[in-house]
């Protein structure tokens, strides 16, 4: 062998183990050389590639952007360096950086795989778009909730004054209905944007699958066939079960509709590891043992722009009017704030495959709550009720007053707290809201107890705030009760507090 020959053979070994890819390109656009790692990233053998010419491998290559540059750098002898995402003739696609440089031959392309980086930038893009867009569902929820709280009460007034028969009632029940139904609404973006009141608890998931297993099948229909392959030996989580219910219920919603003609659905349990690798190409995840819940589809698949959107509060691909489009947001908010991770796989013509992957933790015995025997109410305890929007304010005083209760009123912390100071009376509850300008309703809370330390408290909001709320879970043992209500909701609530 040759010095030329021990060079050459040196030189190409060299290129064919170089994690870049390495292409070169005859004037006439021919494959003349291409390295493993080239090889790999074209998704061709060598056979299929040298000699032959790329418009002839990639038919329609000539009307992309990327042609259009490799063509001005063959023709100019300029050197060019560009991202470009490359689609493959099966319709899947790899993000590629780009380092063009003329040679005697042709041109040379330089090809690395950044498709992991862009995947990743595109997984933050969108998780800070849903975060952004919670943020304003929340605020949104919470003002409207405070005016579903003026409409209800009113209505609860106006009833109260009513005579059975006047034809008034029909129109007061109807607004009534509808500021329900937009409660309901309300709810559903506090849930997205994980605001929401939650009740956890250790529960095993098969558990809850075998509680809504009757209402699936109803959900599916009989030209849906239900699969279920559930782990025997799945590990323990901390979940509100309702919501992990509701969870699992839209999900199955969406599945139908994907499958308009019938098909087969699939929810697997199974315990799993995810490792550092993993967590590294899915942000927001930690490593660790987790519990893997698996809800697949045979339906009509999504592509990838409606991928993109799925989780998206009022993004829906069904005609007009059917469906709110709260679907898919509500079990994205549901999941984080139980401090899981949700992801969907979906290709058109494919179905689609979400996978939710909550963290296991410790099994323990949580003893059940035994219920309280509730006495009657007297009627004659004495409630201070702290609510900084007059509205609100003065509807609820006087649902309590009417309900028989004595109440006193104040606008602020500050002033309420100045009313417990005078040690006049001595009052039962406290019936504050949480957030409220100086002095929020958990402070004021702790300042009352101290005057008087056997006081009630319940707290109210039309959404919640860390100052009660850590991460949208209650602390153990706290009255809460979510605006919007109606007062035969709040006069229980408070009887059960005075009776707790």
């Amino acid at each position: 062998m040759t010095e030329k020959e021990i060079k050459d053979s040196l030189y190409k070994e060299l290129c064919d183990n170089l994690l870049e890819g390495i292409q070169i390109i005859s004037f006439d656009w021919r494959y003349l050389y291409i390295n493993n790692a080239g090889c790999l990233h074209s998704r061709q053998s060598r056979n299929e590639l040298i000699g032959n010419k790329m418009q002839d491998v990639y038919p329609g290559i000539e009307t992309t952007d990327m042609f259009q540059q490799l063509k001005n750098c063959m023709e100019n002898r300029i050197s060019h360096m560009m991202e470009n995402e490359f689609i493959y003739p099966d319709a899947s696609s790899g993000w590629f950086q780009l380092s063009i440089e003329p040679v005697s031959d042709g041109i040379l392309i330089m090809s690395i795989d950044i498709s992991e980086k862009k995947n990743l930038e595109k997984q933050l893009f969108l998780s800070q778009k849903l975060e952004a867009t919670g943020k304003l569902a929340g605020g949104i929820a919470h003002d409207f909730n405070n005016l579903l709280s003026i409409i209800m009460g009113s209505c609860d007034l106006i009833k109260l004054n009513l005579k059975e028969g006047d034809p008034v009632n029909a129109r007061i029940h109807q607004i009534i209905r509808c500021s329900e139904h937009a409660s309901l609404l309300t709810k559903q973006l506090l849930a997205f944007s994980r605001k929401q009141v939650l009740k956890p608890k250790i529960l095993n998931i098969n558990n809850i699958l075998s509680n809504v297993e009757e209402m699936i099948l109803r959900i599916i229909g009989e030209d849906v066939l239900l699969k279920k392959i559930l782990s025997s030996e799945i590990g323990m989580i901390k979940a509100d079960p309702g919501q992990i219910e509701q969870v699992i219920i839209n999900i199955a919603i969406n599945a139908k509709d994907a499958m308009r003609s019938g098909g087969i659905l699939t929810i697997e349990t199974s315990n799993v590891y995810l490792d550092e690798t993993y967590s590294q190409l899915h942000i927001s995840t930690k490593p660790g043992e987790y519990v893997l819940l698996a809800i697949t589809d045979t339906g009509h698949g999504m592509d990838e722009a409606t991928l993109e959107r799925i989780f998206e509060p009022f993004f829906s691909t069904k005609e007009q009017g059917e469906g709110s489009g709260l679907g898919l947001a509500t079990v994205y908010g549901i999941v984080k704030q139980s401090g899981g991770n949700i992801w969907c796989y979906s290709e058109p013509g494919k179905g689609a495959s979400f996978k939710v992957y909550f963290p296991v933790v410790e099994q323990k015995h949580e003893a059940e709550n035994k219920t309280i025997e509730k006495g009657s109410v007297k009627r004659n305890e004495i409630i201070l009720v702290v609510e900084d929007q007059e509205n609100i304010r003065d509807i609820a005083c006087s649902v309590l007053e009417h309900a028989g209760f004595k109440v006193i009123c104040a606008s602020n912390g500050k002033d309420a707290l100045n009313l417990c100071k005078k040690g006049e009376k001595s009052i039962n509850l406290l019936y504050t809201d949480v957030i409220m300008p100086e002095m929020n309703g958990k402070q004021l809370a702790e300042e009352v107890q101290k005057i008087y330390p056997d006081i009630k408290v319940l707290y109210t909001s039309g959404y919640t705030d860390n100052s009660i709320v850590h991460y949208g879970v209650l602390d153990e043992g706290i009255n809460f009760i979510q605006k919007p209500f109606n007062m035969e909701l709040l006069i229980k609530k408070i009887n059960e507090v005075l009776n707790s």
